[in-house]
This record gives structure tokens, C-alpha cells and sequence, in this order.
């Protein structure tokens, strides 16, 4: 089994519900062996909501998000801080343990979808940098340093017309630490739940 830090390209492929009310991600390398997996949990009055409200109830919700290991370990837990304003933009990202292990938060551009990626004590540590139209995105290091990218895979075409579901590509050169590799994961999953998700 591919242990998911040892990778430099993976994928993050959506799951496909119908009647979906609860995001899911599977993460697989490039082989199409699953290295880990992404889980929404959803109380039951935000169901509830859901139900009553539609979409407009989904895009003001918070979320939660789990990111697990193979073996269904969770290794960081993501939430969405707020409902409106740029914190309805901003995913905190914390460890099992309750410690944060960073944020991803939106800089604002009237050219392009610019997020920032911060460690624990607030220092930014990458960048993504993507175009207003299509969901592909530059991974830059605080200098402007490209050091991978974030890409939509459109092999799967008639899934993707008939259902939301989403696939991502990540890849990455070079060595990358596990800290900086989980907070790029929680970032790309972030951009689709932000962006394409709660629209």
C-alpha cells in the first residue's frame, strides 16, 4: 500500500452521491490504489436546514471535514470559520489532538482566485494561484516559486455532466514535508468546497 506522504502525485476524486447532503472524497495515487479519504459530518439540524432551504442553506453553513489515512485514521480535521465575509472563505486546519496546524484563507484579486496557506503561527507557507473561470491552480512557495500545480481531470466526462462530482490532480516536485503536504491537501479540498460546492 502507497503511503500517502511518500507521494508526489495524487488524486482527489469526489464520491459520487445522488442525493448527497454530506461531502466525500476518496485520495488515490496515480495508480488508482486509495491512500486516504476525505469525510463531511453534518449535525442534524444542519440536515434539517438543508432540506428546508436548499442550496441558499448550504452556502452559510460551516463545515466539517475530516482528512484520513488509509486505514481510516484521521489526520487533520478541517473547518469553515464563518458564514459571510472572507471568514466564510477561511478553512481552519487542526490536528487530532486539537492543536492548529494552520488556515487557508482567500486573498483578495480582481484578476485571479488567490488563496493563502498559513502555518500555526500564521506565516504563510504556499500559495494558490488560479484563474476566475476553470479549476486550475499554481502551488507557489511564499516566494513565487512554482513547486506544483492543482488540476482538474476531465477523463471521466459523462460522470461529470450527469453529477457534481469533482477530481482533482495534485502534483508536486520536489521534497515536500508531511505539515506542508497535509495543509496543500486541505487546501485543494477547500477550493472545491468553497468554490464549486457551496454555490
Amino acid at each position: 500500500m502507497s503511503n500517502f506522504f511518500e507521494l508526489n502525485e495524487y488524486v482527489i476524486d469526489e464520491k459520487v452521491r445522488p442525493f448527497k447532503m454530506e461531502n466525500a472524497y476518496l485520495i488515490h495515487d496515480i495508480n488508482g490504489e486509495m491512500v486516504g479519504a476525505v469525510e463531511q459530518h453534518i449535525s442534524g439540524g444542519g440536515k434539517a436546514a438543508r432540506v428546508l432551504f436548499g442550496r441558499t442553506a448550504k452556502t452559510f453553513q460551516k463545515f466539517n471535514l475530516n482528512i484520513l489515512d488509509a486505514e481510516g485514521n484521521i489526520l487533520i480535521t478541517m473547518d469553515r470559520e464563518g458564514r459571510i465575509g472572507m471568514k466564510g472563505y477561511t478553512v481552519l486546519i487542526t490536528e487530532p489532538s486539537g492543536n492548529v496546524l494552520g488556515k487557508v484563507a482567500p486573498k483578495l484579486s480582481f484578476k485571479s482566485v488567490i488563496f493563502h496557506i498559513y502555518d500555526a503561527s500564521e506565516n504563510v507557507v504556499g500559495i494558490l494561484n488560479g484563474k476566475l473561470l476553470g479549476i486550475n491552480y499554481t502551488i507557489q512557495n511564499p516566494d513565487e516559486t512554482q513547486i506544483g500545480t492543482i488540476n482538474k481531470d476531465f477523463s471521466n466526462v459523462a460522470r461529470e455532466i450527469f453529477t457534481s462530482a469533482d477530481k482533482y490532480r495534485v502534483s508536486l516536485t520536489g521534497s515536500v514535508e508531511k505539515e506542508k503536504k497535509l495543509l496543500i491537501t486541505a487546501a485543494a479540498v477547500a477550493i472545491d468546497m468553497l468554490l464549486h460546492e457551496i454555490r
